[in-house]
C-alpha cells in the first residue's frame, strides 16, 4: 500500500516524498491535480466573503482564548446558534423524512 501511495504521489507530480518503514511524508503545499473551485471564482469570492463575515463575528466575542474551557455562556450560546443552522439543514439532507429538531423537542 506504501508502494501505491508513494507512485501515486509521484504520478501527479509531488517531489521529495519521504518514507520511513510504512511512514509516509510529503509537503502538501500545491494542489498537483485541478481544484474544481477553480471552476466557479465567484462562487469563490463569495464564500471567502461570508467566511470573513463569520471571522469578524467571531473575534467581536472578544475571546482570550480559543480554550472551549475558558468560553463564556454567553459566548457559547452565540457560538452554538451559529453552527446549529448548518446542522439542521445538513441532518435534513441526510434524511429527508428526519424530523427538525423542534419536531423532536416536542415528541414525547
Amino acid at each position: 500500500m506504501k508502494t501505491a501511495l508513494v507512485n501515486s504521489l509521484a504520478a501527479v507530480g509531488y517531489q521529495n516524498v519521504q518514507t520511513n518503514g510504512n511512514t509516509v511524508s510529503f509537503k502538501f503545499d500545491t494542489p498537483k491535480t485541478h481544484q474544481p473551485r477553480a471552476d466557479s471564482p465567484a462562487a469563490v469570492s463569495a464564500v471567502r466573503a461570508e467566511n470573513q463575515q463569520t471571522v469578524v463575528a467571531y473575534d467581536s466575542l472578544g475571546l482570550s482564548s480559543n480554550d472551549p474551557n475558558t468560553v463564556g455562556d454567553q459566548a457559547a450560546a452565540t457560538i452554538g446558534s451559529a453552527f446549529a443552522i448548518y446542522s439542521e439543514e445538513f441532518f435534513g439532507l441526510l434524511s429527508p423524512t428526519s424530523p427538525t429538531s423542534s419536531e423532536r423537542a416536542s415528541s414525547p
